[in-house]
């Protein structure tokens, strides 16, 4: 690294940004340099959560580069305009992208100071890192001394704004006046929502399949607005760039969801709650995020993000909640027809899980080789069908473990009886659930397989027949390691709960 980035970093022409290329080769590039060779780039080198930042921070510079597309006609026609306008657009706000500053620095406001609280180090922008209430899930620890490489906290920068978790942090003064009546912040908008993107064969497919058409965004925002960095609060009063950080489809696709000043020489950084995000409004959600889906609760009409809210359960169990995004009845921004999607395509699926103020980990999935005919109304009742033959199986698993457990406990006399019983019988078949999921996962490209394999009748008759033998192999192996045998009682016992277990005839009568 040059003399000239160990001062300041630009992400405009300075290589921050790690991709592999399609000859293999990884490298860093800047994000001129990245959207110049984006025909030749594979994919970004980044972990899930820093994934879904990044890409909200390119499709925000192409939408705004582009100025558009206006609808899925003028989306059809755009992807050769957006390698030009883009690299015109950077040209022209380059300063913007200072990483250092006293004045101007990215995502980054001036004139804020504490009023309560304390300077923290670099690495707690690092939500990978095992600092403050973040567990060791990635490192062993990180002491506020750590050094951080520009272009690393770049992306820890950009990640921490779209998902830093709730919690008390410091209070400012901003210009001279209190910022925030609390030293309470809420959640990111991004913190633990299950977001999917379409990959296409380079990145600049990637960019161009997750583009938001203006008249899909004219229909959740009052305003399609400008990037943060177009329109950077300047105190709390500043009402106008304030309402387009909060309720503009641009302004909050990169949010600012901490105030934050980063003194690098010293290796620290002031945080404090930044501009809120607001995502509901009396119980109803009232702004979409892009590359989120939205599902509608038939009983309350409520609507809800999906979320990431448990780590046991994997995200391809998720795939048909977040495929209804494109159904017609659908209620998420970025929804794409079959006929708008190109012959091979993929679909990558991450989140970032916490609970509360905790960082739990990161989820993420991806479906390669996907056609057309993947999505629709008529697929999704497929996805469904096929996930409930999998749910049933899994109750009827349980079902087996915990009558298994009933009756070895039954054998007990008045006195021998244990009141916690209950309970463990409880853990075991929450034991013997996460162990059947466990052995499906390893089998999900079947799943995926059927769904491509709909129209060819017979060779989809074989599939489900051996989806159907999956789930009762899972199941059986599943019973087999909680329910054993190595005693007349104990067998007894395993060969009546063995009746619960399901066959392919079970689930294809009571799905």
């Amino acid at each position: 690294m040059n003399r000239k980035m160990m001062q300041n970093l630009n992400l405009c022409t300075d290589p921050w940004l790690p991709v592999r290329m399609q000859s293999g080769d990884c490298r860093r590039l800047s994000l001129e340099a990245f959207f110049l060779h984006a025909r030749e780039i594979s994919d970004m080198v980044l972990a899930a959560h820093e994934r879904i930042a990044i890409m909200r921070l390119l499709i925000c510079i192409t939408q705004r580069a582009i100025n558009g597309p206006q609808d899925r006609e003028e989306w059809d026609e755009c992807k050769e305009e957006i390698v030009p306008k883009v690299l015109n657009y950077l040209q022209k706000w380059r300063p913007a992208f200072n990483l250092l500053g006293a004045d101007g620095a990215f995502l980054q406001v001036s004139g804020v100071s504490f009023c309560g609280g304390s300077w923290k180090g670099l690495s707690k922008l690092n939500l990978s890192s095992a600092e403050g209430n973040n567990p060791t899930v990635f490192d062993n620890g990180a002491a506020g001394e750590r050094r951080v490489e520009l272009g690393r906290l770049a992306i820890d920068l950009i990640t921490y704004q779209n998902f830093a978790p709730c919690g008390i942090i410091g209070r400012v003064n901003w210009l001279g006046n209190p910022y925030a009546d609390s030293a309470s912040a809420k959640d990111a908008p991004c913190n633990s929502v299950v977001h999917m993107f379409f990959m296409g064969e380079n990145i600049l497919e990637t960019i161009w399949l997750n583009l938001c058409t203006i008249e899909e965004v004219s229909t959740v925002f009052s305003s399609i607005g400008k990037p943060v960095w177009e329109c950077m609060p300047n105190g709390r009063n500043d009402e106008q760039s304030i309402e387009n950080a909060q309720k503009t489809y641009l302004g909050r696709l990169v949010p600012l969801s901490r105030l934050v000043k980063i003194e690098y020489p010293e290796n620290r950084c002031l945080l404090a709650m930044g501009i809120e995000i607001p995502v509901y409004k009396d119980g109803r959600l009232v702004f979409f995020e892009p590359f989120t889906t939205v599902v509608l609760n038939p009983k309350s009409s409520e609507r809800s993000l999906v979320k990431a809210a448990d780590m046991s359960r994997d995200m391809w169990r998720n795939l048909p909640a977040l495929l209804h995004r494109f159904n017609s009845q659908g209620y998420t921004l970025g929804k794409l027809d079959q006929a708008d999607l190109p012959e091979h395509y993929g679909i990558w699926v991450g989140a970032l899980v916490s609970d509360n103020a905790k960082i739990l980990g990161t989820m993420e999935d991806y479906y390669a080789h996907l056609s057309p005919s993947c999505i629709g109304a008529e697929t999704e009742r497929l996805h469904y069908e096929l996930m409930e033959y999998a749910n049933r199986g899994c109750s009827l698993c349980c079902k087996a473990v915990r009558k298994y457990c009933e009756l070895l406990t039954s054998k007990k006399s008045e006195k021998q009886k244990n009141k916690n019983d209950k309970d463990n019988i409880n853990k075991i078949a929450e034991r013997a659930k996460l162990e059947f999921w466990s052995r499906m996962t390893s089998h999900k490209d079947k799943y995926v397989n059927l769904v491509r394999l709909k129209e060819e009748v017979e060779e989809w008759e074989n599939e489900l027949d051996h989806w159907l033998f999956v789930i009762c192999d899972s199941a059986k192996a599943t019973y087999e390691l909680f329910a054993q045998r190595d005693n007349v009682r104990k067998l007894a016992a395993w060969s009546q709960a063995l009746y619960y277990l399901p066959t392919k005839k079970i689930l294809k009568d009571k799905r």
